[in-house]
């Protein structure tokens, strides 16, 4: 779980640097009922959350507990995802999916992203191992992990913001 933890906060802190200003079919603008901006307050109103760590720069993460999720985006609850806040705002959303082996890992991954390529379009960027549609709004990205698919949702606008600092 640490190590999952480090490579989301590796991914937020490095996306100032993968994102553009694009748009694809189906962009969410957010996750479940989470959405942009909503303060740790509003989201442990509706969620069962705990608090991780903070990050650098004075942000934080939480674990957010999906006990009623519906389906979005081909996933599916009940489901622990991690928020990360700025300023007490959310900008980002990772959904870790655990698998038990690295053939399930590979074959996950082929599955979802052609799943998304035919609900979102071709993705702004793919390698063997991620695939990322930039968006306005919500920035899907996706990659292989060790114990499994890293999913993340990312503010669109939080990051142009970033990427013009």
């Amino acid at each position: 779980m640490k190590r999952m933890l480090r490579w989301m906060l590796a991914l937020w802190a490095a996306g100032g640097f993968l994102f553009s200003a694009a748009a694809y079919s189906g962009e969410p603008e957010g996750f479940g009922d989470m959405r942009w901006g909503d303060s740790v307050k509003k989201v442990s109103e509706r969620y069962a959350t705990q608090y991780l760590e903070d990050t650098v720069g004075g942000g934080a993460l939480y674990a957010v507990n999906f006990t009623d999720f519906t389906e979005q985006m081909g996933i599916s609850g009940p489901l622990v995802v991690t928020g990360a806040f700025e300023k007490d705002r959310l900008v980002q959303i990772n959904v870790p999916l655990a698998l038990e082996s690295r053939e399930a890992v590979d074959q996950a991954f082929a599955v979802y992203v052609a799943r998304l390529e035919s609900t979102c379009g071709a993705p702004t960027e793919k390698t063997e191992d991620t695939a990322l549609w930039a968006g306005r709004k919500t920035s899907l990205y996706v990659q292989k992990m060790e114990e499994g698919l890293l999913v993340s949702f990312i503010d669109g606008k939080n990051m142009e913001k970033r990427m013009k600092q």
